[in-house]
């Protein structure tokens, strides 16, 4: 085992209980468990490395999977027929899944891979996220595919200030936010993208964004400037 000095370990621990406050069990066993990611995927998404996913996993007494899965095994999904299917003809997510014979979650990750707009749970309709898809077209065109619903303009906002400070979980503290509220909407971002938005935190490196994160914020600082808003306005 790798030996570390006082201020490593001091770092390494503070790192972790800040995992805990991002990552609690029941966030963690739903992103492992049920929608099935991997810790790799989870890190990426969280901001903090795969060891220390790992470790959280094993402090929680969560069951570890044997090896990757390969979600693609249950059939891929044409983007056409999705489209075609739940926003034409409103069915349903569960629907389409028994329909073709995988998971509801697997359904919704072909759903993002699409850019085909999901309703919101509970909502009247698909009105509103057809209508976010339309008003996409009003701003930078890598931003167009984070669209997907209402307050999408605040998700993205929140991640450009977020860049400046080391993690997450501090940057929520200073936007005045809980912790999880802001990890879970740079996941919906890095969903909607599908790619990651942020470099994980590691002991002795603060979080970065990735190459395409970067151009994100500058993207959603043309967006503000053009609105002529204040971007620390969220």
């Amino acid at each position: 085992m790798p030996s570390f000095t006082k201020a490593q370990s001091k770092a390494r621990g503070k790192i972790f209980v800040e995992a805990m406050e991002v990552l609690p069990k029941s966030e963690l066993s739903r992103l492992y468990l049920e929608e099935y990611r991997s810790f790799q995927k989870i890190a990426d998404l969280s901001g903090f490395s795969r060891p220390t996913v790992i470790r959280l996993a094993r402090s929680y007494g969560i069951p570890l999977r044997d090896g990757p899965q390969d979600y693609n095994r249950q059939g891929t999904i044409d983007r056409d027929w999705l489209f075609d299917q739940y926003v034409g003809l409103r069915r349903t997510l569960p629907d389409l899944a028994r329909e073709k014979g995988m998971s509801v979650a697997n359904m919704t990750r072909w759903a993002h891979r699409h850019g085909v707009p999901l309703r919101p749970r509970g909502g009247r309709s698909h009105s509103s996220a057809l209508h976010a898809a339309d008003s996409a077209a009003r701003h930078p065109e890598v931003l167009r595919k984070a669209f997907t619903g209402r307050h999408a303009e605040q998700r993205l906002r929140r991640f450009a200030r977020c860049l400046a400070y080391p993690t997450l979980t501090e940057a929520a503290h200073n936007m005045s936010m809980h912790p999880p509220v802001l990890i879970n909407q740079v996941r919906l971002l890095e969903q909607d993208f599908g790619q990651p938005l942020l470099k994980r935190a590691e002991c002795n490196r603060a979080m970065q964004a990735t190459e395409f994160g970067q151009q994100v914020a500058a993207a959603v600082e043309e967006m503000d400037t053009a609105a002529g808003r204040d971007p620390v306005d969220i």
